[in-house]
């Protein structure tokens, strides 16, 4: 067993006590490298707990918390641990409520973080200001590869924003700014330029 899974809400009906037991097996755990939970309200407390995980476990490399309606200040205890975590490569918070709060917070983890190659933060609602906060993590982060901002509040000024952020960074080949409907349908110029630097980059 690599994966421990939780799904719909299945994790609320858990009393916390429990929680807690599962949780703190996996900080010593060596086997799980897969952390799933998709449609599972996750309480602070449990947000809480998955962040001493990070902390605490070397074998963890993916993470995904999915439609767990996890906020801003979830968002922030995440990306206080990806600052230090050495094994997370995959993570993604897809579907929560991140808002620009949160993507501040993980973009300034971004600046840090030596392992990650893929986050997903479609969703989330971010706009512009979250977006120039990521743009500008772009800049210095030297391992993400994939980043997934669709489905977003994300604008021109946004767009304009983690644009310049691709000019300098030499890693991230693959971007989704919108959603691919509004991106076919909708391209602004700003996107087109997203767009050609990451073709650029294959």
């Amino acid at each position: 067993l690599t994966t421990f899974t939780l799904l719909g809400t299945g994790l609320v009906g858990l009393e916390l006590k429990s929680v807690g037991i599962v949780f703190e097996e996996l900080k010593a755990n060596k086997v799980i490298t897969k952390l799933v939970s998709v449609k599972a309200f996750l309480k602070s407390e449990y947000v809480k707990t998955i962040v001493e995980v990070l902390e605490i476990n070397k074998t963890l490399k993916s993470l995904k918390l999915k439609d767990a309606q996890i906020s801003y200040e979830g968002g922030v205890r995440i990306s206080e641990a990806l600052k230090s975590n050495i094994t997370l490569s995959h993570l993604n918070l897809s579907n929560n409520m991140l808002s620009d709060a949160g993507a501040r917070s993980i973009a300034e983890a971004l600046k840090a973080n030596k392992v990650l190659t893929k986050l997903n933060l479609s969703s989330n609602s971010i706009g512009n200001g979250g977006a120039k906060c990521i743009g500008g993590a772009l800049k210095a982060n030297k391992v993400l590869t994939k980043l997934n901002l669709g489905d977003n509040k994300i604008e021109n000024e946004g767009s304009i924003a983690i644009g310049e952020g691709l000019k300098t960074n030499t890693v991230l080949t693959r971007l989704r700014p919108v959603s691919y409907t509004h991106l076919r349908a909708h391209e602004t110029p700003e996107h087109l330029v997203c767009r050609l630097l990451l073709e650029k980059k294959k």
